[in-house]
Order: C-alpha cells, then sequence, then structure tokens
C-alpha cells in the first residue's frame, strides 16, 4: 500500500494553489488521474479532475454509482425543502436531501484528502509517464 508523502502533498498543494493553471499528475491504483487549476465561474478557480485523459459526466451520477465517480469527484448534499415544512408535508427525511456530485474541488486539502481516502496506492508521476500510460491505455481500448 503506497500512499503519498506528507512532501508530496505539499508540492500536490503548491501546485495546484498555482492561479496561472497548476498541473499534477498522480496513479491512483492503475487509474491515471490529472488535476489542473481552472476555471469554474467568474472570478473562481477550481481544481479540475481528469481520469484517464478523460471527464465523463455520467461519472457524477450518484445513483448509478460509477467507481471513477466515488473515487475521484466529491459528493455533497443539498437541503431541498426545511425539516419544518418537510414534517408538515409529512415528507420522509430521504426525500428531503440531494446527494449530487461536482466535477471539481474548492481546495487542494479537498482533493488530496479524498484522493488519498478513496484510493490505496497513490503515487505522484510526471505529466510525461502519465501521457505515455494514457496513450497505452488508449491503445488498449482500440483493441478491445
Amino acid at each position: 500500500m503506497s500512499k503519498l508523502t506528507k512532501q508530496d502533498k505539499e508540492s500536490i498543494k503548491k501546485e495546484l494553489n498555482s492561479c496561472f493553471g497548476g498541473l499534477v499528475s498522480l496513479d491512483c491504483d492503475g487509474y491515471i488521474v490529472q488535476a489542473s487549476t481552472q476555471k469554474i465561474a467568474e472570478m473562481k478557480l477550481g481544481i479540475h479532475v481528469y481520469v484517464n485523459g478523460y471527464f465523463k459526466g455520467k461519472w457524477l451520477d450518484v445513483e448509478k454509482g460509477y467507481d471513477e465517480g466515488k473515487r475521484f469527484y466529491p459528493a455533497h448534499k443539498k437541503r431541498l425543502i426545511s425539516k419544518k415544512d418537510a414534517k408538515i408535508l409529512k415528507w420522509k427525511e430521504s426525500d428531503c436531501v440531494r446527494e449530487f456530485r461536482r466535477p471539481w474541488f474548492s481546495t487542494p486539502n479537498a482533493f488530496i484528502n479524498h484522493i488519498c481516502k478513496h484510493n490505496e496506492n497513490v503515487r505522484v508521476i510526471s505529466s510525461q509517464e502519465a501521457k505515455r500510460l494514457i496513450e497505452e491505455k488508449h491503445g488498449n481500448d482500440d483493441e478491445n
């Protein structure tokens, strides 16, 4: 089991805190993960995550529970109706809350903590190695 060292975490934080589009490449249990600082809203930056060179919207579907979604994208809950109103309408608690995933992280710490929590083997790799590994994976995909 290989986890990130404190030094690795600090270098990832430093790179992703850059407002000039920092990029970090990781090997997480055989998935090649690239995280980069990008604009998520007007005047707001976030950390976008790409898995094996892709971002697929279906991975954000909480109900279908895609492995990539659980491993690499943060889950959030939003209350749709107050507890008081739910009691009046006799709604179940599960009907009052919506769970969803976002395709970005707000902070480098949130990204690092999520990756470490949901993956057994995590190591930092160079962008050249990430590119090579992604090309190998896509070459294998073409053969199937």
